[in-house]
């Protein structure tokens, strides 16, 4: 029996959703694990903060980082809704969780996009309000006010750092998963000759 079209084509964007979305999530720790001990090392003195007296560093290493969390959050939220949203096409195509790797591979999508939405909707907003408050008032030159929320950052920040290892490390065995019980073709049988 041959594989449905669909079928394939759904199981084709849903490994590809999640490969982009592990990529996407290794490479913003890469990124932070870079850019802060660059600026570190620079040491800059930020013109567009003349009156903050704090670490400029860590300052100018949280802009860019945000930056980059922010894109890779949004590029995880379109590619959750498209690995979710092909795992479904791929039931009603026949795709059966008939062995323990294609359960595990569903609950695992599950649990994932719990996580992924535990970041997006309850920590993210919170972190990004500390961001925001911190950056406004280093620009505002208070100090304390600006080092009172980076503290707040500083305090969530391990917690942000595990969930994102956690989905990345999820996602990975997602994609392993995939590709173990991903359908295949069923071979063509060749003309018996004359």
């Amino acid at each position: 029996m041959r594989t449905h079209p669909v079928l394939r084509i759904a199981q084709t964007i849903n490994l590809l959703s999640l490969a982009i979305w592990m990529g996407s999530t290794a490479m913003s720790g890469v990124v932070a694990a870079i850019v802060f001990p660059t600026m570190r090392k620079l040491d800059p003195t930020l013109a567009s903060y003349p009156d903050y007296s704090g670490d400029h560093a860590i300052l100018g290493a949280g802009q860019i980082a945000g930056k980059v969390f922010l894109t890779v959050d949004t590029i995880q939220f379109i590619c959750a809704s498209t690995a979710l949203g092909s795992f479904i096409v791929m039931l009603m195509c026949g795709y059966s969780l008939n062995t323990l790797a294609r359960v595990l591979r569903s609950i695992l999508l599950c649990c994932t996009l719990g996580l992924l939405s535990y970041h997006l909707l309850i920590l993210m907003p919170a972190i990004n309000q500390d961001l925001q408050t911190y950056w406004d008032a280093a620009a505002a030159g208070n100090t304390d006010l600006a080092d009172t929320h980076k503290d707040a950052f500083l305090a969530m920040h391990s917690t942000a750092s595990r969930t994102i290892g956690g989905i990345t490390l999820a996602v990975l065995i997602s994609f392993l998963l995939g590709l173990w019980t991903a359908e295949h073709a069923s071979p063509t049988k060749a003309p018996e000759p004359a």
